[in-house]
């Protein structure tokens, strides 16, 4: 029977990687490994901040409406400039946070946020309200 010595294979490894892989042993473990993007604050942005801000500003907005195949006029789905005023507000408000925020990243947060919302979630000023539809304990 062979001998098997972990140690040893290990350090093997260790060299090896040392070696030829300078560039990615340099790198710290984390967010770098797998995005671009800094984490700092960016899941704030994403799951918060973007969404409270689009519901409370959407309903003061008109969207532009396009016709799609020739078709019917139907309404569009993003005021252009919403997007422009949520950026430049987190740009303004937030600018450690907001570096490298694009109206197309903002853009692409809204449709994620409008994917799962509820149709029937308070807009505009009644976000602020007292809500009588909720069950209270």
């Amino acid at each position: 029977m062979a001998y098997y010595d972990p140690w040893l294979v290990d350090r093997l490894w260790a060299t090896v990687f040392r070696r030829h892989f300078r560039e990615v042993m340099r790198r710290r473990v984390g967010q770098d490994w797998w995005a671009e993007r800094a984490a700092t604050g960016w899941p704030m942005l994403t799951q918060y901040a973007i969404p409270m801000l689009y519901d409370y500003l959407r309903p003061y907005y008109q969207v532009r409406g396009y016709r799609k195949d020739r078709r019917d006029r139907s309404a569009g789905n993003y005021p252009r400039q919403l997007l422009q005023d949520i950026t430049e507000i987190l740009y303004v408000e937030v600018p450690h946070l907001a570096a490298g925020l694009t109206e197309a990243k903002v853009q692409g947060v809204v449709q994620r946020y409008l994917e799962k919302a509820p149709s029937d979630r308070p807009m505009g000023f009644d976000m602020f309200g007292i809500r009588l539809d909720t069950e209270t304990v």
